[in-house]
């Protein structure tokens, strides 16, 4: 009888142990899996491929994105495959939504890049447009951070993206061409009070 007993207590623990293990949730996948710690922002991790140019089906248009998940797109793409080992994406905004660009060239290629934890504010506003270029001589793949920020009833929002683009060059340099062009956004955040300053980079 106590054996019976025991048997049974045994299952019954390795019943909860089990349920217990499949209520634990999923660590996020593809991205930095640690714990939001700054709750001034909305911070989404999405690795979402916006663009996927292949040159055999010269599709060069891009998925869109709605930032604030409020039915409006906010930002479109589209990439361009340029000779002498070289290519690009466009980031657009056809909303209200502007783009940061951090030198004084208002369309340098790569002039929007912040480093992580830069100030994204005021300054560097008012654009529509970004251009995001790598060539076969940067080793074809590059990760950046973009500013943003979105226009809402109470103000403007400051956001950051980060934005991996990785491309695939045939033939030789400086005659290569592009095979692939791909634009991942992996994560962006913005801050959830009005007018407020961000760091890039910062969840």
């Amino acid at each position: 009888m106590n054996t019976s007993k025991l048997i049974l207590k045994s299952i019954s623990l390795l019943a909860l142990s089990l349920f217990a293990a499949g209520c634990i949730p999923n660590a996020p996948t593809g991205g930095n899996p640690t714990p939001q710690t700054d709750t001034t922002v909305i911070y989404k991790l999405i690795n979402k491929v916006v663009v996927d140019y292949n040159q055999s089906t010269f599709n060069s248009n891009g998925i869109p994105i709605d930032i604030d998940s409020n039915g409006v797109d906010d930002l479109h793409f589209d990439s361009y495959n340029g000779n002498y080992g070289y290519a690009n994406t466009n980031i657009y905004s056809y909303t209200g939504t502007e783009l940061a660009i951090k030198n004084d060239t208002t369309m340098a290629i790569n002039g929007f890049k912040f480093n992580l934890n830069e100030v994204i504010d005021t300054p560097y506003f008012t654009f529509n447009r970004l251009i995001f270029g790598t060539g076969n001589n940067a080793g074809g793949s590059q990760t950046v951070y973009a500013g943003f920020r979105l226009t809402q009833n109470d103000g403007l929002h400051y956001g950051w993206m980060k934005f991996k683009m990785d491309v695939t060059f045939n033939g030789l340099p400086p005659w290569a061409i592009a095979n692939t062009i791909k634009l991942t956004i992996q994560s962006y955040a913005y801050k959830k009070a009005p007018n407020t300053p961000i760091l890039a980079g910062k969840y």
